[in-house]
């Protein structure tokens, strides 16, 4: 498994209020996770009303399919009307044993039969 994570940083240059940036933010932010499978969150530079720090996540089963998601979900956070974007950091972290692991090798079932007989005569 890959858990994909993209930090953006915004510049709001016409705001001029903390008010203002939550309006810009939250609806970028809605529009990107209703439209995308993906977490999308503001992660940063909350008291500062002409910056925002927006963090996108994504689970997927190869490097290039995370990676293709986060393009798309930026691509959609930088034309949202209000901002500029300034940077962009990504990070595509395995998760598994080794970096060639599905998720089946890293668990072990011991019993989950559900077939026994319940103690209580069900």
């Amino acid at each position: 498994m890959i858990v994909g994570v993209r930090v953006l940083t915004y510049s709001i240059p016409e705001n001029g209020s903390l008010k203002g940036k939550r309006a810009i933010v939250k609806s970028a932010i809605e529009r990107a996770s209703g439209r995308f499978n993906a977490a999308v969150a503001e992660v940063g530079a909350h008291d500062e009303h002409r910056r925002a720090v927006v963090g996108v996540s994504v689970l997927s089963t190869s490097k290039a399919h995370a990676a293709r998601m986060l393009d798309e979900v930026q691509a959609l956070l930088d034309r949202a009307e209000g901002w500029i974007p300034l940077s962009q950091r990504t990070e595509l972290v395995p998760i598994g044993v080794d970096a060639t692991a599905t998720m089946g090798d890293d668990l072990e079932w011991t019993d989950f039969d559900d077939d026994e007989d319940d103690t209580d005569g069900r």
